[in-house]
């Protein structure tokens, strides 16, 4: 009996979650999912081995969480003001709150109990939690919006940033073999955002900061043309 009765409510929280993105999985989740899978699957276009199945289909399962979850963040705090339920009473009464499946101090609770987690999944793929979140604190606290800074502090929220930034910078490099030289451009821009990071925490500091964090992943980006540059001159 209280096994079915877990089973019950654990469907009824999980239908609860997935009606907050059912009209947005089409336009959101599918179309972040197909260009990862595609774009995997072109890669011997791209001079790259064929991925094996079954870490194919682990992958895809990885992308769809992360895609789903951060979709879930945005419709819970699209749906959550008075103004928006009635609207959905109108046009998608099925939705959880116009259809009363909780109220709005739950949702609001469920909002604030889901950004952490998140954060946490994202960092552990390989992301960058909410950079850009940093530089609209005031205004973000204003509307009452609970971004990752906001959560759990700026000083927190920082190293959720340089943490990847650090790795990235390095790991990359590793992978394509480069020699030392092939390590400055990534390490160079990698420390001097964590440098700004760290030591200029001003509104402005952080819109330059993003701009230089936005320079840092394209120079990531570069190192498989570096890489073929090396080998092409290695061959000369």
């Amino acid at each position: 009996m209280r096994l079915a009765n877990a089973c019950r409510s654990a469907w009824y929280h999980g239908k609860t979650l997935w009606l907050f993105t059912a009209s947005d999985i089409k336009s959101i989740v599918i179309p972040t999912m197909a260009f990862g899978l595609f774009s995997t699957l072109s890669g011997p276009v791209l001079g790259f081995e064929d991925v094996n199945p079954l870490y194919l289909v682990g992958r895809s399962m990885i992308l769809f969480w992360w895609a789903w979850m951060n979709l879930l963040l945005l419709c819970i705090n699209n749906q959550r003001k008075a103004e928006d339920i009635q609207e959905d009473r109108v046009n998608k009464a099925w939705r959880p709150l116009p259809s009363d499946r909780l109220t709005i101090s739950q949702a609001e609770k469920l909002l604030w109990g889901a950004v952490p987690v998140i954060g946490l999944i994202t960092l552990c793929t390989g992301g960058f939690p909410s950079i850009q979140d940093l530089r609209d604190q005031a205004g973000d606290s204003l509307r009452g919006r609970p971004t990752l800074p906001i959560s759990i502090g700026d000083g927190n929220a920082r190293w959720t940033v340089i943490v990847p930034i650090l790795f990235w910078s390095t790991f990359p490099p590793f992978f394509w073999r480069l020699d030392v030289g092939g390590y400055g451009l990534t390490v160079l821009i990698g420390a001097f955002t964590i440098g700004r990071l760290c030591f200029l925490r001003t509104s402005e500091g952080d819109r330059t900061t993003f701009k230089i964090w936005s320079l840092w992943l394209v120079s990531i980006y570069s190192l498989p043309l570096i890489k073929m540059y090396y080998t092409r001159r290695e061959h000369l």
